[in-house]
């Protein structure tokens, strides 16, 4: 199955594509570099290990290809790794995966899923662009890059977390997709121009063949919870006006949404709307809760709660609605004891 050539390790072409399943094994390990070329070779190069399939791919197997098994010793998915593998469904294993290369999965219109391994550290460009039925996405805590046009035009992606270490938000790497919440943790230095928008409608092929239909969403929200988080350019492509974006008042999500007048910032824990935090806030708060015929969302009062205030004034578990904890956290805020979110 496997001989030692001048180039490194050779698998042969036959092994390597079986009941519509590739198989990448374990044996193709330590530090090689990859190329289906009728059939696997792997070469060594430094530490890594560099997956390619060229356009000429076995091609009496190409359009067999369903299912890809990752050995659990590949380290790297190089550029262009299965991108003319298209009717590829699911991928399974690569346990050892570090980084996904440019385009390993480009326009592979029916994977559905992709279980990503624990020690990925880089998602690079375009790595799944397209793939249109792709939903179930769970990013490993270890992620610290995801590049540009990354996951752009996964239309029917509806939900992601992006984990603590990621620093990087490259540009329209969320670019038409079904997402209708981004949390941008503390950790994210930098997000890029065109970086998130919500699709909807028809998506279609380059043949106009419609591949899957996408439902209208009825609020895109973004949160930013790195306050120097730097913002090239506009991040929402073109749906700006029907983003809301969240973060803490006086920081460069702030700044960028006052700027640009495209979009409402809701400014944590500002429950009287005055774009700032303080303690009429906490007094707002707590008068609604005490009061609310006078200072409640329907109240007499002029300055009564609003409910965009309310929105704003839930930073104590977000999304519970907001209680005298909000208060309470908003004073410890103030007093430099927590952070909002």
């Amino acid at each position: 199955m496997f001989k030692e050539t001048e180039d490194g390790l050779e698998v042969g072409k036959i092994c390597c594509v079986k009941n519509g399943t590739v198989v990448i094994p374990d044996e193709v390990g330590g530090i090689p570099v990859v190329k289906y070329d009728y059939g696997v070779k792997a070469t060594r190069e430094g530490s890594d290990i560099f997956i390619s399939i060229e356009d000429r791919i076995i091609e009496q197997y190409i359009d067999e290809i369903e299912k890809v098994v990752i050995g659990k010793n590949v380290k790297l998915l190089g550029p262009g790794a299965f991108t003319q593998c298209k009717n590829i469904k699911s991928v399974e294993g690569g346990e050892g995966l570090e980084k996904i290369g440019d385009q390993a999965f480009f326009e592979l219109h029916k994977l559905e899923k992709f279980d990503f391994s624990d020690k990925l550290k880089e998602i690079e460009s375009y790595a799944f662009y397209g793939c249109c039925n792709l939903t179930d996405v769970k990013l490993n805590n270890a992620l610290e890059k995801i590049g540009a046009n990354s996951f752009s035009e996964c239309v029917s992606l509806d939900n992601i977390i992006i984990p603590d270490k990621v620093s990087t938000i490259g540009e329209a790497v969320f670019n038409d997709t079904h997402i209708s919440t981004l949390v941008l943790p503390e950790s994210v230095k930098n997000i890029g121009r065109d970086a998130f928008s919500c699709f909807s409608g028809d998506y279609k092929d380059r043949n106009e063949k419609v591949l899957v239909s996408v439902t209208k969403v009825d609020r895109v929200e973004l949160k930013v919870l790195n306050p120097e988080c730097e913002i090239d350019g506009d991040p929402f492509y073109k749906n700006s006006k029907d983003v809301y974006m969240y973060g803490y008042a006086d920081s460069t999500a702030w700044n960028f949404a006052h700027k640009n007048q495209v979009l409402d910032f809701y400014a944590f824990g500002d429950a009287n709307n005055d774009y700032q935090v303080d303690m009429s806030d906490i007094v707002l708060i707590m008068q609604s809760l005490a009061n609310p015929n006078k200072y409640g969302l329907e109240g007499t009062d002029e300055h009564h709660i609003t409910q965009k205030g309310i929105d704003c004034a839930d930073v104590d578990n977000a999304g519970n609605g907001f209680t005298a904890n909000d208060a309470l956290k908003i004073q410890k805020y103030l007093l430099g004891q927590e952070k909002l979110v």
